[in-house]
């Protein structure tokens, strides 16, 4: 059975001082569940900082830009890709 991933948006605040780096870093990674992106946040020593992480889907996420619901210029965006059967991700 082929593994099939979900391209998700990660809206991370502007004002957290290294949250560009860590978009940087987080860019176009696949994580098998969202327990692998916890512990990634964790070795990038990134968990405690990241108390309004934003993770939308990309149709959510374009749907919000279109409806104007988010504002892009206090914000840093990257993309990860998560396992499809796991979509739980309200942990985050």
């Amino acid at each position: 059975m082929k593994n099939e991933y979900t391209t998700f948006i990660v809206l991370l605040a502007v004002d957290e001082f290294d949250r560009r780096k860590h978009a940087e870093m987080l860019e176009n990674t696949t994580f098998d569940s969202w327990i692998d992106f916890g512990k990634k946040l964790t070795a990038m020593n990134a968990l405690a900082c990241y108390d309004n992480v934003y993770i939308k889907t990309l149709s959510d996420f374009v749907d919000d830009c279109n409806d104007e619901e988010v504002v892009l210029s206090d914000t840093w965006i990257t993309y990860i890709r998560v396992k499809s059967a796991d979509h739980d991700y309200s942990a985050f």
